[in-house]
């Protein structure tokens, strides 16, 4: 009888063994099969680098630029009377975004969409510019997904190829100023070709 109960879970084991060795079969997994498109393709900032070389000659604004940002609290000391400056964050190139201008537009002369998302069928309008009065600065109304406009004040030159904006809370015996920083990309001052 031990023989036979032996035997019976010596073929036992064979058994499961033989099953679980035949279903462990090496099949090669392939990704997804990417369709060759047989056509070129433009992405978005391809398409406003071509918007920006038309005939028309651009804004000195318009272009592609890189986003960085800082955040400095100021507060006075209680007793000295003395002010410390903390930085609170900076982020360098954290977005890039293009300028255009808005002819639709009757608010705005100039709007900001966003380049990081990558690709999509719809970009986002992340802020907009309007020029003060001399045409030396603009104002800059940022949107944001949740809370209110942020309001920026732009000080340039007549070709910037960077512009930065400054904007200040004050809270109680705190100064906080956000700063903004835009280092144009595309097209460059020596980019620029004047057509006739």
């Amino acid at each position: 009888m031990k023989i036979l109960s032996f035997r019976f879970l010596r073929y036992a084991w064979i058994l499961t063994t033989a099953l679980s060795l035949s279903s462990c079969v090496m099949v090669p997994v392939t990704g997804p099969v990417r369709k060759r498109i047989p056509y070129e393709t433009v992405d978005f900032e391809g398409l406003v680098k071509r918007y920006m070389d038309k005939d028309r000659k651009p804004d000195p604004v318009e272009g592609i630029y890189q986003v960085s940002c800082l955040i400095v609290k100021t507060k006075r000391g209680f007793f000295s009377g003395i002010e410390r400056d903390k930085v609170i964050m900076r982020k360098d190139n954290y977005a890039k975004v293009v300028v255009i201008k808005d002819d639709l537009s009757s608010s705005r002369e100039f709007m900001e969409l966003s380049l990081t998302g990558g690709i999509a069928a719809n970009y986002p309008v992340m802020g907009e510019f309007s020029r003060i009065s001399e045409g030396k600065g603009f104002i800059y109304r940022h949107f944001q997904q949740k809370g209110p406009e942020l309001n920026f004040t732009f000080a340039t030159d007549n070709l910037p190829e960077v512009f930065e904006g400054i904007r200040t809370e004050v809270i109680k015996t705190r100064k906080i100023t956000y700063k903004l920083s835009y280092l144009k990309l595309y097209p460059r001052h020596g980019d620029l070709v004047v057509q006739q």
